[in-house]
């Protein structure tokens, strides 16, 4: 990628849109600190959330996953379990939110995998969410 200049202004929603394989991955990858920057510079103010395109979960419980070291509110917690619509997946477990999920746990479907990485991007309110085409 060459001469780049991006501001993406606080309170909006800003996409990148582009051909596969255009860079718009290697953009946040370079805006986050993933990607050597050899000319200029990239500064991000505030905290930072990221959804990739792959989910991943780690082998704990459904809602370790999703607080993923935050402290659990439980009414945020509930706001973002039905806003990125998990409510339906947590009935069909037989342990709830405590149910084991990742590599030892109950297996998931790729959407239901993806929608837990979006609730943890989500649960963080960070001032700055990344979200790298999630449910593709």
């Amino acid at each position: 990628m060459k001469s780049i200049n991006f501001t993406a202004k606080r309170n909006q929603l800003t996409a990148i849109v582009g051909d596969v394989g255009s860079g718009k991955s290697s953009l946040l990858a370079a805006l986050m600190g993933q990607m050597k920057v050899v000319e200029g510079e990239s500064n991000i103010y505030g905290s930072v959330s990221y959804t990739p395109q792959e989910a991943w979960l780690l082998n704990m419980s459904f809602r370790d996953n999703i607080i993923f070291g935050s402290e659990y509110n439980e009414e945020w917690y509930n706001q973002v379990i039905k806003a990125c619509s998990l409510t339906r997946d947590l009935q069909l477990m037989a342990d709830g939110d405590k149910t084991e999920i990742g590599e030892r746990g109950i297996n998931l479907s790729g959407g239901q995998r993806q929608r837990i990485s979006l609730a943890r991007c989500v649960y963080k309110a960070a001032d700055v969410a990344f979200l790298d085409d999630p449910l593709r």
